[in-house]
């Protein structure tokens, strides 16, 4: 009987983790189908906000994001990225805009702004990322940036929280 209990309370813990992830998937898809239908509304006030949020959401996603703050603390309105992390040299831009030239013109404002700064992600929030499998960002190398690893989207950080354990 002992191992049938500890068995029911495993089980249990199981439930609540995935009742736990069901409900993470749940919210963060909601949130991105609100951002895309207001965003065809052209109200915009919504990606701004979302920058604090996914500001402390990123801090659950991986260790390399948990100092981030907002770059319009320091700078209003800062031009390609929203969050940044001076220690690691790192920025995100907070987008709903998966196009090639919202990306193509992140990377490069952020090498002709941030010269301190050594990499830039871009996490959608919108439309899921396409995989853009003829699209040179580095425009031959000028710039660095690796597409599998620096744009990440809302089904990234639910892949991810799949993973962790209780």
């Amino acid at each position: 009987m002992f191992n049938k209990l500890d068995d029911l309370v495993e089980n249990i813990k199981m439930l609540t983790r995935e009742e736990y992830i069901k409900r993470i998937t749940w919210l963060l898809n909601s949130y991105r189908d609100y951002v895309i239908s207001i965003n065809k509304l052209k109200l915009f006030d919504t990606n701004k906000k979302a920058e604090d949020f996914f500001k402390d959401l990123l801090k659950f996603y991986d260790d390399q994001f948990s100092a981030l703050k907002n770059a319009n603390e320091d700078e209003p309105n800062a031009k390609s990225i929203d969050l940044i992390d001076k220690k690691r040299k790192l920025a995100i831009q907070v987008t709903s805009r998966t196009d090639t030239d919202k990306i193509h013109n992140t990377i490069k404002g952020f090498y002709e702004k941030y010269s301190e700064l050594e990499r830039i992600v871009i996490l959608f929030i919108g439309d899921k990322k396409p995989l853009y499998p003829r699209v040179d960002f580095t425009k031959d190398g000028k710039y660095k940036f690796d597409k599998q690893n620096d744009i990440i989207d809302i089904d990234d950080l639910i892949a991810k929280f799949n993973t962790y354990n209780t």
